[in-house]
């Protein structure tokens, strides 16, 4: 049952929820075999108190004929328990959700955290002992940083599995053209397959 309330948060959150939030509605072609659409929602929102967040990253992959062809949803909550300085520190739940054409598979990790804000530059650093799915620990970095009112902003994503050496990291540079639309491009190198390309562009609600 929570983990089905983690998904419909995930899937359903918007600003009437929060008095901080964030949410990135992206487009963008990508180079990748067999689906070159991608649509992606990233947010940040507060859950009625400043020391409860829901975080995450929503995926929807489509082929060429324009059918579903990957889905993820990956929700993070996180319950800050201290905060010192510019860091804080939270105990952390991520549920990820993931199908394709040939499979589908869920994961619940749960882990502890800290995060760094200093003005435009936010950086977190997960570590979850514990996967439900393959029952090994990773580590899960978020960087973002907004390069003054110069309009360039920065993302990046990276995992890391010490046991099995896997490793991911989508990496996003994206220029701001008018109010909140940006246009970007963004990589994404993952362990034994090959790089993706994309370039489309975004809107920001905040």
């Amino acid at each position: 049952m929570f983990k089905k309330l983690l998904v419909l948060l995930a899937l359903v959150a918007s600003p009437v929820y929060a008095a901080e939030h964030m949410d990135l509605v992206i487009a963008s072609y990508q180079n990748e075999d067999g689906t070159p659409v991608r649509f992606q929602h990233i947010y940040n929102h507060t859950l009625g108190v400043d020391w409860l967040k829901l975080s995450g990253i929503n995926n929807i992959d489509l082929d060429d004929d324009y059918n579903k062809a990957r889905l993820q949803i990956k929700p993070r909550l996180k319950a800050r328990f201290w905060e010192t300085n510019r860091f804080a520190f939270h105990v952390v739940n991520q549920f990820e959700y993931f199908e394709t054409t040939r499979f589908d598979r869920t994961s619940n990790r749960v882990g502890v955290g800290t995060q760094y804000n200093a003005g435009t530059l936010s950086v977190e650093v997960n570590y979850m002992p514990y996967d439900s799915f393959d029952e090994v620990g990773r580590w899960d970095s978020y960087i973002n940083y907004r390069f003054g009112k110069s309009g360039w902003g920065f993302n990046n994503q990276y995992w890391f599995v010490p046991e099995t050496d896997q490793y991911y990291e989508q990496a996003t540079l994206s220029y701001n053209v008018w109010k909140n639309v940006s246009v970007q491009v963004q990589r994404q190198i993952m362990h034994q397959q090959d790089r993706v390309d994309r370039i489309g562009f975004s809107m920001r609600f905040k």
